[in-house]
This record gives structure tokens, C-alpha cells and sequence, in this order.
């Protein structure tokens, strides 16, 4: 049980962490529908568009995408077929994460496999885009492996969350717990009882 208690813990903590990752994905945001405004504004009031435009949102939404999943994992934010997963106990519903996750995992950890390649590649002969204005390619490339390889973390913990459900379906308390607001300063599995009194 302890051991459970632990592998929650170090859950808990890799999402703040992640929660910090996702914060770069949301200053990208920002980034970008400053730099897509000035370019449009620029366009059509002095003809003057900004540099790289194209090629630099292409950029932009791999950080924001990648940087902003694993949260998304890590709260328990992805589709799930509900009407099942709800009516599921807690072996069933950590069957159903494990079947998921493990899957996930396949397709992820080709992507960071090969993601990391296409890095290595891009910063050894320092790719750029082609057309009017060249932009190096490595940090869209370095974004996708380091945002993937974060991601496969998650999984991990998750298939080893499942795995601890599996053989003590007492953990299912503290692993299965509401929707976590983005606001919640807490994971404590009575933090939802103690805002329902």
C-alpha cells in the first residue's frame, strides 16, 4: 500500500511539472496571436506582412501542442468511451486506461523515436525552410522530441497506476479521482468532499 501511496505521490508531483510545461504551451499562444495580428494588420493596412509568418506558426504549434498534452494526460483530460468507462469498476476501469495507454504509448514512442532523429538531423546540417525567408527548422524539430518524450513519462506512470489498481483495487481512491479544475491548487482525494459540504 505504501508503495501505491508512492507511485501517487510522484503522479502528483509530475503533473505540477507538467503543469509548468504546459505554462511554455500557453505563452506560445500568446506569442503567436501577437506575432498572426501584427502580421495581418501589417498585410492589409501598410502592405508590410511580417517575416515568416507561415513557417513561423508551424513552430508555434508544435510547442503549443506538445508542451500542452501531457497535462491534459496527466488530469485525466483525454476521450475515454464514457458510458462504459462510468459503468466500469475499478479493475474495469484500470483495464480500460492500461488497453488505452498502452496503445498510446506505441504511437508516442514512435514519434519521440523518431522525433528525436529528425532533431539530431536538423541541428547536424542546419536545416531551414524553404522560400523568401529561411527559419532553421531544429527548435520546431527539439520541441516535438522533448514535448513526446515528456509525454511517454506519463504513460509510464499511468500504465504503472493501472498495473497497482489492478492487484488493489483500494488504491482506485486516490487514482481515480473528479476532474481536476485548472484553477485547483490541491490533489488531495478529500479536497471534492470538503467543496461538496
Amino acid at each position: 500500500m505504501s508503495s501505491g501511496k508512492g507511485v501517487i505521490k510522484l503522479a502528483e508531483e509530475y503533473a505540477k511539472f507538467a503543469r509548468w510545461v504546459a505554462v511554455i504551451s500557453g505563452i506560445v499562444v500568446i506569442i503567436m496571436m501577437l506575432y498572426t495580428t501584427v502580421d495581418v494588420a501589417g498585410r492589409y493596412l501598410a502592405n508590410r506582412p511580417m517575416p515568416a509568418a507561415y513557417e513561423m506558426t508551424i513552430i508555434f504549434l508544435i510547442y503549443i501542442t506538445y508542451f500542452g498534452v501531457t497535462l491534459v494526460q496527466a488530469r485525466g483530460g483525454h476521450m475515454r468511451l464514457g458510458f462504459l468507462y462510468e459503468k466500469a469498476g475499478p479493475r474495469g476501469k484500470s483495464l480500460i486506461d492500461l488497453f488505452s495507454v498502452l496503445f498510446g504509448l506505441f504511437i508516442v514512442g514512435i514519434i519521440t523515436w523518431q522525433g528525436w532523429l529528425y532533431a539530431i538531423e536538423s541541428w547536424q546540417i542546419e536545416e531551414v525552410t524553404m522560400g523568401v525567408y529561411t527559419v532553421p527548422v531544429f527548435p520546431g524539430r527539439i520541441a516535438l522530441a522533448i514535448g513526446s518524450t515528456i509525454f511517454i513519462i506519463q504513460y509510464i506512470i499511468d500504465i504503472v497506476k493501472s498495473i497497482l489498481v489492478l492487484l488493489n483495487p483500494d488504491l482506485a481512491r486516490l487514482v481515480y479521482l473528479p476532474p481536476v479544475s485548472p484553477d485547483a491548487t490541491t490533489s488531495n482525494p478529500d479536497a471534492g468532499e470538503a467543496g461538496a459540504k
